[in-house]
């Protein structure tokens, strides 16, 4: 039986270059999305960042799709 402790995962920091989106990107059914590492952040055009249900995903996937080796961020992240 286990102990309960569990191994720590490393997540990459965040990139002080961004890519900014200021469209959705779509990933098709059953493609895959490889970020390369980047991080991504809404443009404004994606909406002002608030927590109203109107702000539009930096990423859409379809059935199947897949979305590795990226990090999201949000713009008051940045300035940090």
């Amino acid at each position: 039986s286990g102990t309960g402790a569990s191994s720590a995962v490393g997540f990459p920091d965040a990139s002080d270059n961004p890519t900014v989106l200021n469209n959705t990107i779509i990933v098709k059914a059953g493609q895959e999305f490889d970020g390369k590492g980047q991080t991504f952040t809404a443009g404004p055009a994606l909406g002002d960042g608030g927590q109203s249900e109107s702000q539009k995903p930096l990423f859409k996937l379809e059935d199947g799709a897949s979305l590795k080796t990226s990090s999201l961020a949000i713009m008051a992240q940045m300035a940090s």
